[in-house]
């Protein structure tokens, strides 16, 4: 039987990539984080991720956002593109999946092409483990399928990051199992909201209050709160509904509704939901207010438990930040010190320490907290971006170039583009230009063109400043533009 095509149908896409990724690249090379990615139903040591990445299924309670697992999938593509692969082929079949199309577009920024064609059905030994062969097998059964094998391998998959293999499963048991939905609609929320489906995830979040449940009211509300305050599209955020929603939960953990769960269950979601509301202190700036309800909920949580050791670690983080808005420097370096000493190897924690020592003054301690991000995770975006950016503020042209390439190749943002740009032109180089283009609503969209003039520049100056004049009846008002034409007219 011919499973690995089975799968594709499903499809589980981090098995798509992890076959691609195994054709170049040696198993023994792939990273602890890599495994657990393309090997999410497989236990093994993983002693060496991040207190955020080593937490298991039913303790999880941060979830990788689709622009994270578009980097870990770029991440797999530059494992490719460093054993200087120039093109491969994948089949056009899955080309239209999100991750699928994300790794595409890596390959393509990495300077492999690929070639779309309809790939035989050959298997190799072992391209399955045990349990993805059990896994796709229940799936094929349809609504016989054994949702015993399902659901916990859908967990599994969510946990490693694979969240669009995770919705096309739990899509499959939606139209599958009865009342599947009805049951499962906040973990369905969730993931939604995750692949940028905010008002699907709202319409699940409301489904898994219906049935009265104090404990699913409670974990919904939350959920309804941070889209209010943080997913839904910016028109579409109320600060109001988000408080109201968690006053909402407060009061009903309050009134002893979770009282059944036990003290620790009930304390947990006490500190979770106050947790929220420290954001809403924050947005209103009240961030000393914050602090000290955020202390309040790290007093009030277990050591017994690790989803009591993980959301600590989320409290302590958020306390850093209201030091950081308050400018209090320093306190927000000893807790970010703090948080290092429990979760070294998460990579954004170096880097907002390294922006309090930046603000105080201490240039050497924040290219430190950059390099230490960068030795936790050597393909970390944001580290590559900022360290082109000192780099360039040090002229070394050379060097800012390499690592805004990296950031670019892993991130294919639009900051990272135009920076990659602007960098690449202040070393004469203009032939990547087109390929950095922003998207339309990008703020470095003037820039970019200010950039193709430039370009044009190299050869024709009346060329260059017939191109900026017809930037300027789109842009009459930028300053660069602006400014730029009056320097080609002297």
């Amino acid at each position: 039987m011919d499973l690995f095509k089975l799968s594709c149908a499903v499809p589980l896409e981090y098995l798509i990539i992890r076959k691609t990724v195994l054709r170049f690249v040696e198993e023994k090379k792939l990273s602890v984080n890599d495994k657990k990615f393309l090997y999410p139903l497989e236990a093994f040591d993983k002693s060496e991720l991040s207190l955020t990445d080593k937490i298991g299924p039913d303790d999880q309670i941060r979830y990788f956002l689709s622009e994270r697992v578009f980097r870990k999938v770029a991440e797999l593509a530059r494992k490719i593109a460093d054993n200087r692969v120039f093109e491969i082929e994948l089949d056009v079949k899955c080309a239209g999946f999100p991750l699928i199309s994300s790794f595409i577009q890596s390959l393509f920024r990495m300077g492999v092409k690929v070639h779309l064609v309809t790939l035989g059905t050959d298997e190799g030994p072992g391209e399955l483990t045990e349990s993805e062969i059990q896994l796709v097998k229940e799936i094929i059964k349809g609504n016989r399928g054994d949702l015993s094998v399902i659901e916990p391998a859908t967990h599994k998959i969510i946990n490693a990051g694979d969240i669009f293999s995770a919705d096309h499963l739990l899509e499959h048991s939606i139209q599958s199992f009865d009342q599947f939905a009805e049951k499962n609609a906040g973990l369905i929320g969730v993931i939604k909201n995750c692949i940028n489906s905010p008002l699907e995830a709202e319409y699940y979040y409301n489904l898994s209050k219906k049935n009265g449940d104090a404990l699913k009211t409670v974990k919904a509300n939350y959920t309804l709160s941070m889209l209010f305050l943080r997913h839904h599209a910016v028109n579409n955020r109320n600060l109001s509904k988000g408080r109201a929603l968690l006053d909402e939960a407060y009061e009903i953990i309050q009134n002893g509704d979770l009282a059944y769960t036990g003290t620790d269950t009930e304390n947990f979601y006490r500190v979770f939901n106050r947790n929220g509301y420290g954001l809403i202190l924050f947005r209103e700036g009240r961030s000393e207010e914050a602090i000290e309800l955020l202390r309040w909920g790290i007093n009030k949580l277990s050591d017994e438990y690790s989803i009591h050791y993980m959301h600590r670690s989320v409290i302590m983080y958020n306390i850093c930040l209201c030091y950081k808005r308050l400018h209090r420097y320093d306190e927000a370096i000893e807790e970010f010190k703090k948080l290092l000493d429990i979760d070294y190897a998460f990579p954004e924690y170096h880097l907002e320490m390294g922006f309090c020592l930046k603000e105080k003054g201490d240039y050497e301690g924040y290219v430190s907290c950059i390099r230490n991000a960068l030795s936790v995770s050597p393909l970390h975006s944001d580290s590559h971006y900022l360290m082109s950016l000192t780099l360039l503020e040090d002229e070394n042209y050379v060097l800012a170039e390499s690592h805004a390439k990296t950031a670019w190749e892993v991130a294919g943002d639009d900051i990272t583009a135009y920076n990659y740009a602007y960098i690449l032109s202040l070393n004469n180089k203009y032939e990547l230009l087109d390929s950095l283009l922003p998207s339309l609503q990008s703020d470095s969209l003037p820039e970019w063109l200010i950039l193709q003039a430039e370009k044009r520049a190299q050869v024709s100056s009346v060329e260059a400043k017939e191109y900026l004049l017809a930037c300027r009846e789109i842009f009459p008002k930028h300053e660069l533009i602006n400014e730029n034409i009056l320097a080609l007219s002297e």
